[in-house]
């Protein structure tokens, strides 16, 4: 998830004040974060814990990221087509 929203790892390890290394260590499989790490890795990307645990299938995870960033887009969307909409009508 992290290339694909086009982060480095010393980017994610700064929104999520980890050390950068622990993110290679991570991607690596040489170290496994803390359930705490996983929660707030879950925040940042706006997905479930779930996701991040069960999808081993880089293909899969990369399909479920696509589809999450494209609800995110269309909410946006939705949200600021009724900002627009409520302000015309107080008008």
């Amino acid at each position: 998830m992290r290339k694909m929203a086009g982060l480095t790892q010393g980017q994610l390890a700064e929104a999520l004040k980890v050390n950068p290394a622990h993110i290679s260590h991570f991607e690596t499989g040489k170290r496994r974060p803390s359930a705490d790490v996983v929660r707030r890795v879950a925040l940042y990307f706006k997905v479930s814990a779930d996701v991040l645990l069960a999808v081993e299938d880089p293909k899969a995870s990369r399909v479920l990221y696509s589809l999450i960033k494209s609800i995110d887009k269309y909410q946006q969307l939705w949200y600021n087509m009724n900002v627009l909409i409520t302000q015309k009508w107080i008008k």
